[in-house]
């Protein structure tokens, strides 16, 4: 079965060659876009010239800022192809979709955690000391938000009980064997480290309200960091039986958690592009 058969109650709009979907600095209202068949480009114009940014294949989602951040589109994209069929989802639709398409919606919430996973792979990859990401004040308030939403996302789904680490424990190590389990933190912090060149270089911190270790959800087979408590935390053990059983319980809820991972997929993007600028240059 296609997605474009999966597709229930989205609108789904088919433009031509050269059309435009939405412009730069145009309102975000109109949400995310998946694309169900045919190819896009996106650029945007920098100094009065337009620079070409990236492609747009068919079974991916763009403009997901939108769900994220009250803001104009950062970008123009157009098609490619001949042709090129594009699904539209605000929160009220998605949601929408959730209950009565629960397959398609999960589907869009693996391609994000996909996108996720590799780029903090690249980003994390070639990192040589520490180097932590500081709160962009843009983003901060939305994952401050994020962070509360979360922790009452799953009183009613979890049926793991919650894990109390000691002090300066791990978790689990980079390299290790994938059990299947992602974490929701509680209380506390864990501080996430990773094997470069024979060192542990410190990479990434995460709060009370956070998710860590969601590459198991991606059937990756190794731990790809260290994941350890300095204080000592509490853990709340998560995995894909999960998540389906928050999806059927509450799609409300489940477009938090797919919020969640776009923010994050967001600021990697951008830490990952900034990086790869100063690179260059």
């Amino acid at each position: 079965m296609s997605f474009q058969d999966l597709i229930k109650t989205a609108k789904i709009k088919t433009f031509r060659k050269g059309e435009i979907i939405f412009k730069e600095n145009d309102s975000a209202e109109s949400g995310l876009y998946y694309v169900i068949s045919g190819d896009l480009s996106s650029v945007s114009e920098v100094d009065g010239k337009k620079v070409f940014l990236n492609p747009i294949p068919a079974k991916t989602f763009f403009g997901e800022i939108a769900l994220v951040l009250n803001t104009k589109r950062n970008a123009t994209v157009y098609v490619e192809s001949e042709e090129a069929r594009v699904a539209a989802f605000n929160k009220e639709s998605f949601i929408k979709e959730a209950k009565s398409n629960p397959k398609f919606v999960k589907s869009l919430f693996d391609l994000g955690l996909e996108r996720l996973i590799s780029l903090e792979d690249k980003y994390f990859f070639n990192r040589k000391e520490s180097n932590l990401y500081q709160p962009n004040p843009e983003f901060e308030k939305i994952q401050i938000e994020n962070r509360t939403i979360q922790l009452n996302l799953w009183d009613s789904v979890s049926g793991e009980e919650v894990i109390h680490v000691l002090p300066n424990s791990a978790i689990f190590k980079d390299g290790d064997d994938s059990d299947g389990f992602f974490y929701l933190i509680l209380e506390g912090d864990i501080s996430l480290y990773k094997t470069l060149e024979g060192k542990q270089v410190e990479i990434w911190k995460k709060n009370t309200g956070d998710y860590f270790g969601y590459s198991t959800l991606q059937k990756y087979s190794k731990r790809f960091f260290t994941a350890q408590s300095e204080k000592g935390c509490r853990l709340l053990p998560l995995d894909q039986s999960s998540i389906f059983a928050m999806l059927q319980a509450s799609p409300e809820n489940f477009y938090y958690l797919f919020k969640y991972i776009v923010t994050d997929l967001i600021i990697i993007q951008s830490l990952y592009l900034s990086d790869a600028k100063e690179k260059a240059e």
